[in-house]
């Protein structure tokens, strides 16, 4: 047995019947001829334990058997039964060193895996390299053997790491008969606390209404065994400052929990140890109504959120996808509600009357729900949609109230008194100075009426190389819209949180050029002052600060997917932006969630959650001198492909949202396409940056 038969039998034990070929050999990253082997080998294995027969034929995969066994064969995998791969035999390597109760020797650690002592001694540079990435040392000395040493902290963080990402591994070393010699009493009790830690949780899901998964039972549990073992040797946490910088939940469940605990097992009461728990706390599922929902990445929760925004966008033709505010709020508004407990929401009469007064909103919000459900498999209620028809109608009043001073021509045929009532209607809605009323013969007789105006707004079709918006004279909420879409069209003004300082830099800066005019450069050099006052007003991270000179490639050979997302992250790990887990976090996201961060035609937005490895915020861009696949339909194949860490939910998103805007600009895209080095694309995207904020 190995990892990949290990995952087949997995899929099998979930899914017995009508199983897709094609589904699970794409899945797997292997073809449908090497999957069709790997059944036979695993029919083998099956028979020797009575298992009974997986049958592939006519595309699909069917057990024959009770799949309950399967799980109970997978559960009692040991290391003679399983063959490890290098890169496992390191990890059970860790998890021996965490547990063993003072040194281990080499042979002695080669025994339990069955392997052999010259295979272990060749893992130590590797091992030691583990080890130093989560902050601890491997200790050795001729005689004595290897035991780890550094900080409780780090010692717990790492087996929390190995619980969720090395599930499959953590339980076959814990189904392990291991020495009592070597690994203690201690140790041998752990299995000894199942029922009283289990009966434990159920207690405190029961005082929280909460309940967990049982993947997330199975991490507490794990984890609390873990701790205790660590307790009772007299080890505790030693310092809070490193969970206090992540976003822990103050969870009620851990509130509960602990003390019980506590009291239990006779521990000393740890402000610390308990901080730890909230810290593990944020990786927990619950579930509520029968569904399971989880979102651990908080940059893949505003991936998809963008998708839905501009899907939304789309379909109402409008361009909210340009308010900052609603990506910020909503993202924050999704993650609050899946990130833990998915309580129930309350529709008050007052959002109801709103969602009621916008059903055309409520439709097209409904239409593209799916967006959301099927990537985070979940069923939206009603109150949930309502509440983002609510976040949607706020984005479309700011864009109806958006100020502008622009210079604008009226052109109307309908006599003064229906010009003179649309102008007062426009009034009511926009900041424009209204320069002109004229017919539309007028205008196209007298061209130089178009000096220093920036649009028309016109009752009539106008046979002209201009900018203009066509209204009705009633000036209906639709036009309203429309000419907010040139206005966004034309300034390319940023929505959102610095949008009113933009407006207050505009005015201001008009106001100062009329009174520089009799001085020479005087404007000129006043003007990079104010720019940059108004720049650091907000405490946003721009693109291209973060994708400067030196963290971007251009032609750079790779042979897939997988190849290229690696290349891109070298340059942020030779920087010690990101370690080794985050690459290794970067491939698992895309074999368990697919390729959605594919945010444009050719362009990947990799990415992993926070904890599997980012150590500072950065990007990393590279272009490819061959494009390569990533399976996504109408957007392959992909040719750049720009790495992000982010270190917590906000500091990266403005750069994020830019970056997306930016890639629908044609210009951008084919000037980024043709540059020469890295400077001179460093250059275009700041260039081009610079015109959103």
């Amino acid at each position: 047995m190995n990892r990949r038969l290990y995952n087949i039998l997995f899929y099998i034990y979930e899914n017995p019947q009508n199983l897709s070929i094609e589904f699970l050999a794409e899945k797997l990253g292997i073809s449908e001829r090497t999957l069709n082997s790997d059944i036979d080998i695993l029919n083998k294995i099956l028979f020797e334990n009575k298992l009974g027969v997986i049958e592939a034929k006519n595309g699909y995969i069917n057990y024959s058997g009770n799949s309950v066994d399967i799980k109970a064969y997978l559960e009692a995998l040991d290391f003679y039964e399983y063959t490890l791969t290098k890169e496992e035999r390191i990890i059970v390597e860790v998890l021996l060193l965490l547990f063993v109760q003072e040194k281990i020797i080499l042979s002695d650690m080669a025994d339990i895996m069955h392997v052999s002592r010259s295979s272990v001694i060749g893992d130590q540079k590797v091992l030691e390299k583990r080890l130093l990435e989560s902050g601890l040392s491997l200790y050795s000395k001729s005689n004595y053997g290897i035991k780890i040493k550094g900080l409780e902290s780090n010692i717990r963080k790492l087996y929390i790491k190995l619980l969720i990402q090395e599930r499959m591994l953590v339980q076959i070393f814990l189904n392990q008969e291991l020495p009592t010699s070597i690994m203690g009493e201690q140790f041998k009790l752990l299995s000894k606390y199942d029922k009283t830690l289990q009966t434990i949780i159920n207690e405190a899901e029961s005082i929280s209404n909460l309940t967990l998964t049982g993947y997330s039972n199975w991490i507490l549990k794990e984890y609390l065994k873990f701790s205790i073992y660590r307790m009772k040797k007299g080890f505790y946490v030693d310092n809070t400052s490193f969970f206090n910088s992540f976003n822990s939940y103050n969870s009620t469940l851990i509130d509960n929990l602990y003390p019980m605990v506590v009291d239990y097992f006779e521990l000393e009461e740890s402000f610390s140890e308990k901080c730890l728990l909230k810290y593990l706390a944020q990786y927990f599922r619950y579930s509520h109504d029968s569904l399971e929902v989880s979102i651990e990445n908080i940059l893949e929760t505003q991936t998809i959120v963008r998708k839905f925004i501009e899907s939304v966008s789309i379909d109402l033709n409008l361009p909210i996808y340009k308010d900052y505010e609603l990506f910020e709020k909503l993202s924050s508004h999704l993650d609050r509600i899946f990130g833990r407990k998915r309580e129930k929401i309350i529709l008050y009469p007052e959002v109801e009357k709103v969602v009621n007064e916008n059903l055309h909103i409520k439709e097209v919000i409904s239409n593209n729900i799916s967006i959301l459900e099927n990537h985070f498999n979940i069923t939206m209620t009603e109150a949930e949609i309502a509440y983002i028809v609510i976040y949607i109608c706020a984005s479309i009043e700011r864009l109806k109230q958006q100020s502008f001073d622009a210079n604008i021509i009226i052109v109307c045929n309908s006599g003064y008194g229906t010009s003179q009532l649309l102008k007062y209607k426009l009034e009511e809605h926009f900041l424009f100075n209204i320069k002109e009323i004229v017919p539309a013969h007028k205008l196209i007789k007298n061209e130089g009426l178009l000096k220093d105006v920036d649009f028309i707004i016109s009752t009539v079709d106008l046979d002209i190389d201009f900018p203009y918006v066509k209204i009705n004279p009633l000036l209906t909420e639709r036009d309203i819209i429309n000419i907010n879409s040139m206005v966004l069209k034309l300034e390319s003004l940023s929505l959102g949180a610095n949008g009113r300082d933009r407006q207050n830099q505009r005015i201001l800066l008009n106001k100062i050029k009329a009174i520089c005019q009799p001085y020479d450069d005087l404007y000129e050099r006043i003007k990079p002052i104010i720019d940059d006052y108004f720049s650091n007003l907000t405490d946003s991270i721009y693109l291209h600060s973060l994708l400067t000179e030196e963290f971007i490639q251009v032609d750079v050979d790779a042979y897939d997917w997988k190849d290229s997302i690696e290349k891109a992250s070298k340059i942020l790990l030779e920087k010690s932006f990101i370690t080794e887990d985050y690459i290794h976090a970067m491939i698992e996201n895309y074999n368990k969630n697919g390729p959605y961060f594919v945010i444009a035609p050719n362009f990947a937005l990799p990415h992993a959650p926070i904890d599997a490895g980012s150590k500072n915020l950065g990007m990393s861009l590279i272009r490819l001198s061959n494009p390569v696949k990533f399976y996504v339909d109408g957007l392959d194949p992909i040719k750049f492909i720009c790495v992000i860490s982010a270190v917590d939910n906000k500091k990266h998103l403005k750069a994020v949202f830019n970056l997306i805007n930016l890639l629908k600009i044609d210009d951008f895209r084919n000037e980024i396409d043709g540059a020469s080095n890295p400077k001179e694309m460093a250059d275009i995207i700041e260039r081009y940056e610079k015109t959103l904020i």
